[in-house]
């Protein structure tokens, strides 16, 4: 009986928590502006392509302190934005073809997964979506550099599926780049989007990993 009444307590607070998130990433759309400039030069093609949600978008950023922007000036590649504020994986995958592959990149930095968390996404259609975008770019033998996601706010439920995505389809992985970065203050915009320091080391943990691939192509 004991169990069964921790359990649903557990349970409601989960949902409670995962209604205070939602309200929280609708309320911090406010942070960009419309004319915010994720991509200033408008190429034809990029070298590198980063798939993501609003972390990737910068929201919560200063103008050119996101971690793509910071990716951009120390590479010196062309590399596009295409993180839109909340995406699951599987608007990820529905805007593949329009938002990656017609930029025809060489690299593609995969960033899904927190959104499908707290619109509590099937983990298993999560990561079958993650799967599906990643095969679809390796079928254009389009390297792919997958970022793990924390799924959940005390553990982390997504951490084996990351693992076993990325071993099984053997690209370049970081498992839970946020890790250490949500949930400290004085890293995030709010308790959603990291801040500036908060995208550094982001940059920082996905610098190593994007220099290794871009040594093998250029």
């Amino acid at each position: 009986m004991e169990k069964e009444i921790q359990k649903k307590i557990k349970t409601i607070v989960g949902s409670i928590t995962i209604i205070v998130l939602v309200f929280l990433a609708y309320d911090a759309s406010s942070y960009l502006t419309d004319d915010y400039q994720v991509n200033p030069v408008p190429y034809d093609r990029f070298d590198v392509v980063v798939l993501g949600d609003s972390i990737t978008e910068g929201l919560g950023t200063s103008k050119g302190n996101d971690y793509v922007s910071l990716l951009r000036d120390h590479t010196g590649v062309k590399i596009r934005n295409s993180g839109i504020r909340n995406d699951e994986s599987g608007d990820g995958l529905a805007r593949l073809e329009s938002d990656v592959l017609s930029y025809n990149p060489d690299i593609v930095l995969i960033f899904l997964g927190g959104n499908d968390f707290i619109h509590r996404v099937p983990k298993e259609e999560t990561f079958s979506n993650l799967k599906e975008i990643i095969t679809k770019l390796q079928d254009k033998d389009i390297a792919v550099l997958l970022v793990g996601v924390q799924g959940g706010l005390f553990f982390d439920a997504y951490r084996p599926y990351f693992n076993e995505l990325a071993e099984e389809t053997e690209v370049f992985y970081i498992p839970n780049v946020l890790d250490g970065v949500i949930g400290k203050f004085k890293y995030m915009k709010d308790p959603l989007h990291p801040n500036d320091d908060g995208h550094m080391i982001l940059f920082e943990r996905i610098a190593p990993e994007l220099d290794k691939l871009l040594e093998i192509y250029y």
